[in-house]
């Protein structure tokens, strides 16, 4: 399923808990695509549920790169998330990232355009 809508009006996908907690992914994922929003004004950010347990910010750069960002459990650290960004997915150009903060993944996005 995609989500075309505005970040703000997002509404968490239902699935079984074994799955985790949907509200805290889509939270996370809301914080980024509002501020790539803000810092790119004609990027486009696109909510994925492709299957039940998997979310992603599917983001189109006005120079045409695709991303996806994925929010991930932080290592080591229970209840901290960090965010796993892929410019290029699926190709041989593709570049993996992870980032702490939402900030720091609107930064590395932002960059790639």
């Amino acid at each position: 399923m995609t989500t075309n809508q505005l970040p703000q009006d997002w509404q968490p996908p239902q699935w079984h808990p074994d799955f985790g907690d949907p509200i805290v992914q889509l939270e996370h994922l809301r914080s980024f695509a509002i501020g790539l929003l803000s810092a790119i004004p004609n990027v486009k950010a696109v909510l994925e549920t492709p299957e039940k347990g998997l979310m992603d910010v599917r983001v189109e750069l006005p120079n045409g790169k695709i991303a996806e960002v994925h929010s991930i459990p932080a290592l080591g650290s229970i209840g901290n998330r960090r965010l796993a960004v892929f410019v290029a997915p699926d190709t041989v150009d593709e570049i993996e990232h992870y980032l702490d903060s939402a900030g720091a993944a609107v930064e590395f996005v932002a960059a790639q355009d």
